[in-house]
């Protein structure tokens, strides 16, 4: 097959598996959300955005970065007749209470949107800049969209080069359009996440380029989480304690406010599940309590999936680690499906929902092949048995963008 012919195959294929098209009643035109809102009514009429643009009404001090979103898609002055409407949502529905849940209803009026927080407010925009047709129409319609997950997103854990700079600000901005809300940097290849420099500060221009992350991160409501490794080489003493506690600190300097502790992929005295958790437990004490504003402690374990567990390891994690921090886990398998009986085998262990960690589209272990079919593996009434669904993708950051 012509070489030319193929790349255009490709391209026709991936446009399809990355556009989701939501329709409304009776064959209407189809508009394209992704991803799918959780309720969109179309009435099948459209409306010309209008020449002169609109003005915003509402709340004060709307979220700059989602201000600026719409300015990208609508002029907007204080001048214009039309005007988008935001409002602070007053719903007794506890799914629309969750933070980025909110409501868009557009008519010949005008623009409504009802928020809960910046975050619902960012997303309303990156749906309603989806919504333009040929950037002269927007549909007459109504949407009710909420995470089904409190966080989701992305863990960069794969063995092999880790992203770029460059890759990084481009998968945030991704995450941003995508809806996700958690980026978890724990690249197995980078040596001051893991060994032999956890213990280590991050050079100059590599502290700069995390603060300037952090930024992106920021600006597409992004939680940035990351990682430490220590379990290669930790000595369980008071030394490495407060090591551990100082590069945490140097992160959070940097404007870190979410973290994670990897014990995976290790031996010997570093896999001791008792001392893991006290070591967790004294970082959530010394570090989290007072530092005040931490938003998430994640601990990643040896025995990460159901293969693994042949020991009381989990069930003393269950036991002794602190209910703020929570325990990530692959399924079954390393490579696994997601499933409501798997997450109840484990949830019963750890005594909490399961941080679910995806090793897909990850490649790490089949280096040959680019993972870009169809997804499967995952149930999908499995939201109320998790608190997090973050997928391990390839060390190909944009061909990664097809499953995530």
């Amino acid at each position: 097959m012509d070489g030319r012919i193929k790349l255009y195959l490709l391209v026709t294929l991936l446009t399809c598996l990355i556009s989701g098209a939501c329709t409304g009643k009776s064959g209407q035109e189809e508009v394209n959300v992704y991803p799918i809102p959780q309720k969109l009514e179309l009435t099948g009429d459209w409306v010309k955005i209008p020449k002169s643009g609109f003005r915003i009404e509402g709340i004060s001090h709307p979220d700059t970065d989602a201000v600026n979103l719409l300015k990208q898609s609508f002029q907007i002055t204080e001048k214009a007749k039309q005007v988008i409407s935001i409002r602070q949502l007053d719903m007794a529905n506890d799914e629309m209470l969750r933070s980025g849940a909110y409501t868009l209803d557009i008519t010949r009026k005008g623009i409504d949107i009802g928020i809960n927080d910046d975050r619902s407010l960012f997303y309303a925009v990156q749906t309603l800049s989806q919504l333009i047709k040929n950037e002269k129409e927007i549909p007459v319609c109504s949407i009710w969209d909420y995470p089904d997950i409190v966080f989701r997103g992305v863990v960069e854990g794969f063995y092999g080069t880790p992203w770029s700079f460059e890759n990084r600000v481009e998968q945030l901005r991704f995450y941003g359009r995508m809806k996700m809300n958690t980026y978890i940097f724990g690249p197995k290849d980078d040596p001051y996440h893991r060994s032999p420099y956890w213990r280590v500060p991050y050079p100059e221009d590599q502290a700069k380029n995390i603060h300037e992350l952090l930024a992106e991160a920021k600006r597409n409501k992004v939680d940035f989480v990351w990682a430490l490794h220590p379990g290669m080489d930790i000595r369980w003493n008071d030394v490495d304690r407060q090591a551990a506690i100082k590069k945490l600190e140097s992160m959070y300097d940097l404007g870190v406010r979410a973290f994670a502790v990897f014990f995976d992929d290790i031996e010997g005295a570093g896999t001791d599940a008792s001392k893991q958790a006290a070591f967790m437990n004294y970082l959530k004490r010394e570090f989290v309590d007072k530092k005040g504003d931490i938003q998430q402690l994640i601990l990643c374990p040896t025995e990460y999936n159901k293969d693994w567990a042949k020991t009381d390891y989990l069930d003393i994690l269950g036991e002794q680690l602190d209910p703020f921090i929570h325990v990530m886990w692959t399924g079954d398998k390393v490579v696994s499906d997601i499933t409501h009986e798997g997450l109840e085998w484990v949830n019963k262990r750890i005594k909490r929902p399961g941080y679910a960690w995806w090793n897909f589209p990850v490649n790490d272990y089949c280096l040959v092949h680019l993972l870009m079919g169809q997804v499967y593996g995952l149930d999908k009434n499995t939201a109320s048995d998790m608190c997090a669904f973050v997928s391990n993708p390839m060390e190909f950051a944009e061909a990664s963008k097809v499953a995530l």
